[in-house]
């Protein structure tokens, strides 16, 4: 099984994000791989109806709550209560 994650790293200048990518760094032990970050790559949100792949901005879908998938603004909430029955607003 392949296990990946991401690390953003930022340096102070071109010379040292240069040599980390052509090096590779070194993390629990082992020599990583890494590339040139991409802003673009992010996978975006939107938060006001959870789903993925749009942000806010292009709002077109109905309000979800991202707690309890409510039809309600997630703010609605002054604390972040548990719940017995919390849902996955993006797969509504």
């Amino acid at each position: 099984m392949y296990d990946s994650t991401t690390i953003i790293i930022e340096t102070d200048n071109a010379e040292q994000a240069n040599c980390l990518i052509s090096e590779g760094v070194i993390a629990q032990f082992e020599l990583k791989a890494t590339e040139l970050y991409n802003p673009n790559s992010r996978i975006r949100q939107c938060f006001n109806c959870q789903r993925y792949g749009h942000i806010t901005n292009s709002y077109k879908h109905e309000i979800r709550c991202g707690f309890y998938g409510g039809k309600h603004k997630t703010r609605v909430y002054t604390t972040k209560e548990k719940t017995t029955n919390p849902k996955c607003a993006a797969y509504i």
